[in-house]
């Protein structure tokens, strides 16, 4: 969710607090597991920016996919949605 399209994001997210960002390849992620491991690297303070930015971005996600989850529950009989975030989410 923070790499973004064509890692729009992640690098907007780099360019804002001075941080490197890496997070865990898809090949090098546990199969199992719903997370990826972030590594910041920089400054403390442009670490601290970094999190608070990640933090912030994480936040509007959870938003938009709350938002999504109680419109689909409340349409469900009428409509079906299918966004593409690097996985199908269907409702």
């Amino acid at each position: 969710m923070i790499i973004g399209k064509s890692g729009e994001t992640i690098k907007y997210l780099q360019l804002q607090s001075g941080a490197k960002i890496q997070v865990t390849r898809d090949m090098d992620a546990d199969p199992n597991s719903a997370t990826r491991t972030v590594e910041l690297m920089g400054t403390p303070e442009a670490i601290a920016s970094a999190e608070k930015l990640i933090n912030e971005v994480l936040a509007e996600v959870k938003h938009i996919l709350y938002l999504l989850f109680f419109f689909c529950q409340s349409w469900m009989d009428y409509f079906s949605f299918i966004i593409y975030s690097g996985e199908l989410l269907k409702c």
